[in-house]
């Protein structure tokens, strides 16, 4: 629920007040967090490496993204509040993989996205759209399912923190697409941000 509902909630939010080059750095930023719940609530102070680490993907985030755009106070709060939701999510779900496995864990976290979205999505316009729904269905496949799964076993593998680190580099896998599939400008700040994050990735693994 606090992921999937309250962090994509109010980073959908946030959007009506900044920019998505924006919102999306900033929501970015959950593996602070987690990193924070670490230390105060399980005493595991996070290694030179994790730290280092955490800040090249980051820097690489917002040197990769941020484009001069429409801002507001509230825009970055509600984007920061995002991030704060995504990471009490990972962090729960770390907990809760010590109780049922990966897959149970995927199942009831979509179940009560349902059981708390439907009252709210039932009294909209239902799209009638079969492309639409081609899009929705794909993209729910590899998000939802595939990428959680994978991402609830890296947790149990690796930890919290790591998985936290390295799954927050996922924008360096849309820009590079963008720059293979749509042709888009290879600027310069789209490279080094790549650096910056493939640099962190890297120290993260040694």
């Amino acid at each position: 629920m606090v992921g999937p509902f309250l962090g994509d909630t109010i980073y959908m939010t946030s959007m009506k007040y900044i920019d998505l080059s924006y919102a999306s750095p900033l929501s970015s930023t959950y593996p602070l967090f987690i990193i924070i719940f670490s230390i105060i609530f399980s005493s595991q102070i996070p290694g030179i490496l994790e730290i280092t680490g955490s800040i090249l993907v980051i820097t690489g985030i917002f040197v990769s993204q941020v484009r001069k755009g429409k801002v507001s106070k509230i825009g970055f709060t509600l984007a920061l509040i995002a991030a704060l939701m995504y990471a009490i999510a990972i962090y729960l779900m770390g907990i809760a993989l010590n109780i049922i496995n990966a897959y149970l864990l995927t199942v009831l976290r979509i179940l009560f996205t349902i059981i708390f979205l439907t009252p709210i999505a039932v009294n909209k316009n239902i799209p009638r759209n079969p492309k639409l729904w081609l899009i929705l269905a794909v993209g729910g496949f590899f998000g939802v399912g595939i990428g959680l799964i994978f991402m609830l076993i890296a947790i149990w593998d690796i930890g919290v923190v790591l998985t936290g680190i390295i799954s927050s580099a996922s924008p360096m896998i849309t820009i590079i697409l963008s720059l293979l599939i749509f042709r888009e400008s290879r600027e310069i700040k789209k490279l080094v941000g790549i650096v910056l994050i493939m640099s962190g990735l890297f120290i993260l693994s040694i």
